[in-house]
């Protein structure tokens, strides 16, 4: 194997026109028109005017006073002396959480390089910069192993409806690279759109239990490896993936997949004695993301 790939399995790239921007906010509504001015009551008699002045300069005093308190009591002054016009005006548009959250707002989601290496063993890391579309530059075989081998799969990601993606890789600096990590975080429009695409990846994922599949990445880097069988644990999926080319004492990944309000989390942890780092890491990502 080469060395320059220690720590199975290779990493894949960042990706290339795969993914989405999330959507911008739809634009404010259009306020109405001003009504056209009453027409100018005829003369009649000079004290009918007269009369007329101070009862519109009360009216006036009156509807300053509200502006000054309400806007004295916070800023909610404007509506309280919106008119009966406004009323009717179209409603202020709404976005979902996932429409906030833009893809340099993602990334404050993903892992510190601190709790990368917690759930590393405690090692060193390196990481590499955040990329805003799927992974890419690895080829799975057979490439129904794709999705539960590769986190951030551009083939699965690319083809949904997500508005926003945030992936960054991670390896230590120690000499024989035992810690490998990916980490993704996907925004969707509706909470139910990530629990539907968690669902559709646990699928895929069953298609490939207890295969054995190869990895291929575009530079040459071959390996190989034994998938597990996937499971579901408060809410985490789960896949263990084994490499059958590495040297004794070599390490073995578990990739994990959960979600959480409107948004998917995808990592994949590689070390010597892998464990449940994976659901580990993917539970404190999620942990962190607001409801």
């Amino acid at each position: 194997m080469n060395d320059d790939h220690r720590g199975w399995p290779p990493v894949p790239g960042p990706g290339r026109g795969m993914g989405g921007r999330p959507n911008l906010p739809p634009g404010w509504p259009v306020g109405h028109e001003w009504p056209d001015p009453v027409p100018e009551a005829p003369r009649k008699d000079l004290r009918w005017w007269i009369v007329a002045g101070g009862v519109a300069a009360v009216v006036i005093l009156i509807g300053g006073g509200i502006l000054v308190s309400r806007n004295g009591s916070g800023g909610a002054g404007v509506a309280a002396s919106v008119s009966s016009e406004a009323s009717t005006s179209e409603p202020v548009p709404t976005t979902s959480r996932s429409q906030a959250v833009s893809g340099w707002r993602l990334s404050e989601l993903l892992a510190s390089q601190q709790m990368l290496s917690d759930h590393a063993d405690h090692a060193p890391l390196t990481l590499a910069p955040v990329v805003s579309k799927p992974f890419a530059n690895v080829t799975i075989t057979p490439v129904q192993c794709t999705s539960a081998v590769v986190p951030g799969d551009p083939g699965t990601y690319g083809i949904s409806n997500m508005t926003g993606f945030a992936g960054q890789s991670a390896a230590d600096d120690s000499p024989d690279g035992g810690h490998k990590i990916i980490q993704a975080i996907a925004a969707f429009p509706t909470d139910s759109d990530a629990s539907g695409f968690f669902d559709m990846q646990l699928s895929e994922w069953q298609r490939c239990a207890s295969m054995s599949m190869s990895s291929a990445t575009a530079d040459g880097a071959v390996t190989s490896g034994d998938v597990g069988t996937p499971a579901v644990t408060n809410g985490v999926a789960t896949v263990s993936i084994t490499p059958t080319d590495a040297p004794a004492g070599g390490r073995s990944c578990q990739h994990a997949l959960t979600h959480r309000a409107t948004f998917v989390v995808d990592v994949r942890v590689c070390a010597p004695h892998v464990g449940d780092s994976g659901s580990a890491l993917a539970q404190a990502i999620s942990g962190a993301i607001p409801r």
